[in-house]
């Protein structure tokens, strides 16, 4: 590791974290080195250990950067007044986010690295857990609500994300990522209403 500077030089983290996302998203987290997201982002590496000791500590400042455009629409879905919210009204809202989220090619590149390296490496699973999933627990409380209120389908509420989730995540995996022809030219907006309507019809019962 390079020692750090002892004069702390100009903040560079967002060109760090930019080139960190272009680096790992062509190499791959494992065979990326601090030495390329050093002369990628135009620092040196002594600049780079100062901010990011290590490269799992730049892979967690990647994935808290990533979350932060989540954030926001979670904080907002944790309020008081969004437990209150109909179950269409809030899970249309957190699939809408989720998809944004999902759709930035930054985000792009972290799933690229859990979905490749994750099983052979648990600590960046772990980052992503942590970082991310760490918040989902409001979620889960008005999935717990609303079902105790018949309002939602009956059933654990982590099964109820799987379902929910997956269609999100097969749209990152067949659209951004494998890039097949009859997906790669559909645009958010095209996937996820229809999505929000056939997913929620199925696990929001109708009032009768």
């Amino acid at each position: 590791m390079s020692p750090r500077p002892k004069n702390p030089p100009p903040d560079r983290r967002g060109e760090i974290l930019e080139a960190a996302f272009r680096v790992f998203a062509e190499k791959g987290y494992r065979a990326a080195t601090m030495a390329e997201i050093a002369r990628a982002a135009g620092v040196t590496p002594a600049a780079l250990y100062y901010y990011f000791p290590s490269k799992a500590d730049l892979f967690r400042a990647a994935v808290t950067e990533r979350r932060s455009q989540l954030q926001p629409a979670l904080a907002a879905l944790a309020s008081p007044d969004a437990r209150e919210l109909p179950p269409r009204e809030f899970l249309g809202a957190l699939l809408r986010a989720m998809a944004d989220f999902l759709a930035d090619e930054r985000t792009r590149a972290v799933i690229r690295i859990l979905l490749a390296e994750g099983p052979r490496d648990p600590s960046l699973v772990a980052i992503f857990q942590e970082e991310v999933y760490g918040n989902i627990g409001a979620v889960l409380g008005y999935l717990e609500q609303h079902m105790a209120q018949g309002n939602v389908r009956p059933m654990d509420p982590r099964v109820f994300l799987l379902f929910f989730q997956g269609p999100l995540l097969a749209m990152v995996i067949f659209r951004d990522l494998l890039r097949l022809g009859p997906y790669r030219d559909l645009p958010n907006p095209a996937l996820v209403e229809p999505l929000a309507e056939t997913i929620l019809a199925g696990l929001v019962p109708e009032k009768r």
